[in-house]
């Protein structure tokens, strides 16, 4: 029953969009690592990583309270909204070029030349690539599905034709390929501007006074996925330190594995935390409750069938991908199939505070999980290795998602009690 409302819902829409969002920057790895030299390779991802990083910053300060707020809103409000979101990305960006532009000049002796050339590159380009990003949220916030799902076809084809024609004529390089990322940027900005010019109102008095509430909110936002992002980052790192390199690959080779999951996953939460806040907006928290109840079921039941096929196939799928030395690596992916279902209850409910504007609750339920991570996670991966980081971030999950359920079931109790005091 829930499956079926969700494939007849905006959702399935939003998992094909991520799907072609996901081939076209699969495609653009694939065209920089098959034809130009391996070190490009390595200056591409590490440009793709930081662009990562940057956008994750813009989802938190400034997408993440406007797809919360803007239901909230009406009329001209919205439209005055929305533009200044426009305002804030450009002031984020504009001060992200800066540093990436002192940093490639300034510490240019330091850097090897590839690593120098991607900073300068992206000085220019990032600004569009994070315009590209806040008009697909924009969209995802407005429930817009079918526009963005539009843009990011034409984003699909713009990317991968233009990659095709710098090969043609021997120009590809990791700086050309973001060249192209950022231009489409450009063609997405034009589309969407011109189809909703009537909906967007540039007042930078209005964006300034807009910025103390979007901090007020994202700034818990960030430290959260800060938090998150470091305990990822870090354990490849330690499971090198203590053990090898070869078993930071083993947990490498299973991260592309389970990744096969992402499109997904992110097409999911990309549907599912702005129809919280929608609804949120329209309803209240009365009926708020059954609604996340109901995500976390819709969620549990996309991702059961790809846990459960991590679980019986996973080790064959290591085997035949990246060879038959990660043949033993099985339980490894076993347990991050399992993650994925325990990283889906704590989204909805992290999402459902985040609703509630009780974003540092969710951050103190992630520092608790970070705290699991520096004793109980670290020690896990001495012992254990590849397997032990597995268990240790499904056991931090596990926590974090623990702590939010119960923080957001005391909330609906205050509101229940605050209700009877009313009528009483």
């Amino acid at each position: 029953m829930i499956m079926m409302r969700v494939l007849r819902s905006g959702s399935f829409l939003t998992l094909v969009d991520q799907g072609i969002f996901s081939v076209a920057n699969f495609a653009t790895s694939v065209f920089v690592g098959r034809y130009c030299m391996q070190e490009e390779m390595g200056e591409y991802t590490l440009g793709f990583t930081l662009i990562n990083i940057l956008l994750s910053l813009q989802l938190s300060l400034i997408v993440t309270p406007y797809s919360i707020y803007y239901p909230r809103r009406a009329g001209a409000d919205r439209y005055e909204y929305t533009g200044s979101i426009f305002i804030h990305s450009l002031l984020l960006a504009l001060c992200i070029s800066a540093i990436l532009l002192l940093a490639s000049l300034l510490l240019g002796p330091w850097l090897d030349q590839g690593v120098k050339s991607i900073l300068f590159t992206l000085s220019y380009v990032i600004l569009f690539i994070m315009l590209r990003d806040l008009i697909r949220r924009a969209c995802f916030a407005r429930l817009e599905i079918g526009h963005v799902l539009f843009l990011d076809g034409i984003i699909a084809v713009f990317q991968i034709a233009g990659l095709y024609l710098l090969l043609r004529n021997g120009l590809l390089s990791a700086e050309t390929a973001l060249i192209v990322m950022g231009l489409t940027g450009v063609v997405a900005a034009a589309i969407w501007l011109l189809g909703k010019r009537g909906e967007v109102r540039f007042s930078l008095r209005k964006a300034l006074g807009e910025v103390r509430i979007s901090i007020a909110l994202g700034k818990w936002v960030f430290l959260s996925g800060l938090l998150w992002l470091l305990s990822i980052s870090l354990y490849p790192w330690l499971l090198a330190f203590f053990h090898n390199t070869a078993a930071a690959g083993v947990w490498g080779a299973a991260m592309g594995i389970v990744g096969f999951a992402n499109p997904v996953i992110l097409g999911v939460q990309n549907y599912l935390g702005p129809k919280m806040a929608h609804h949120y907006a329209a309803d209240g928290i009365g009926r708020f409750e059954s609604f996340i109840q109901g995500s976390v079921r819709a969620f549990f039941l996309l991702v059961l069938p790809m846990a459960l096929g991590l679980w019986f196939f996973g080790e064959n799928l290591l085997s035949l991908i990246y060879g038959q030395s990660y043949s033993n690596s099985g339980p490894v992916v076993q347990i991050m199939g399992l993650d994925m279902i325990v990283t889906g209850t704590a989204f909805c409910y992290g999402r459902a505070l985040f609703v509630m504007e009780k974003a540092k609750a969710d951050f103190l339920a992630n520092v608790a999980s970070f705290a699991f991570f520096l004793t109980i996670g670290i020690l896990l991966v001495k012992m254990y290795g590849a397997v032990g980081v597995a268990l240790g971030m499904m056991l931090g999950n596990a926590i974090a998602s623990s702590i939010k359920y119960v923080i957001f079931r005391s909330q609906l109790r205050i509101h229940k009690a605050a209700v009877a005091h009313a009528y009483e």
